[in-house]
């Protein structure tokens, strides 16, 4: 069972059989995979110059060592500000000072998990086993 917050009924079993998740096509691992979100700025928001850039990164069991943003739609990447962690299990929050030119400034995210390996940059949908990819905004300077 993977995100088991209630549980209501234990039944034992004595052979190797799919769970509820496996039989709805995910797989059996449920291992997290490193991501980054931000929580501010928001996609489409007028900002004005400097901004806090503020989110949260997570990667299961491994910890997050950094979190990276780029202002300049991934081409350069500079270290955030992260709060201590609660534990290698918890959500990290993470914030960064951007001075931002004015108009429209694409804003991406990554994490970096606590071996040192960079979050995976290629877009996938959560169905079969996580989704993947950086989040990017786009914010406008005023």
């Amino acid at each position: 069972m993977r995100s088991v917050k209630w549980v209501t009924s234990i039944e034992a079993i004595t052979e190797r059989t799919e769970g509820y998740w496996e039989k709805r096509g995910w797989d059996r691992q449920a291992v997290m995979r490193t991501g980054a979100r931000f929580d501010l700025p928001r996609q489409g928001a007028a900002v004005r110059s400097p901004l806090t850039a503020a989110g949260l990164a997570y990667a299961g069991n491994r910890g997050i060592s950094a979190v990276e943003v780029s202002s300049d739609d991934g081409q350069t990447w500079q270290r955030a500000m992260l709060e201590l962690a609660a534990s290698p299990l918890a959500w990290r929050r993470w914030a960064i000072d951007l001075t931002l030119p004015p108009g429209d400034t694409a804003l991406v995210v990554r994490a970096l998990d606590s071996q040192g390996e960079t979050q995976d940059a290629t877009r996938r949908a959560p169905h079969p086993e996580g989704a993947s990819g950086y989040q990017r905004i786009v914010v406008t300077s005023l």
